[in-house]
């Protein structure tokens, strides 16, 4: 992911999305602007909107009644900490992430 959103790789990026996809340059190109897109786009590391998550609980409550479930009803980041932590900071995996020295994300955050 760390890659394909580094505006350095644009032009890899969008030859790979025309030819594996099947499209276009032009259209490759326009596709690779949507999914970069700071707003709009893919997320850094695959990052989850956990404050876009709590809104959709609420509305969900707000629809069928009753108060929202907390996040963790439904999701465990653990397994993406835990990812998190096997990545170097250009985005390769450690060989062993265990022993990498680095400290793992405090509970309360998503990305550190």
């Amino acid at each position: 992911m760390r890659w394909s959103l580094d505006p350095a790789n644009k032009a890899a990026a969008a030859e790979m999305l025309a030819r594996r996809l099947e499209l276009a340059p032009d259209i490759a190109a326009a596709v690779y602007d949507v999914v970069t897109d700071k707003q709009e786009g893919f997320a850094t590391d695959g990052w989850f909107d956990l404050e876009g998550f709590k809104n959709v609980l609420q509305l969900r409550a707000e629809y069928e009644g009753g108060t929202p479930a907390a996040p963790e009803k439904y999701l465990d980041l653990s397994y993406y900490q835990q990812a998190l932590e096997g990545l170097t900071p250009w985005g390769g995996l450690r060989r062993n992430s265990r022993e990498s020295g680095r400290t793992p994300c405090p509970p309360t955050m998503i990305v550190c």
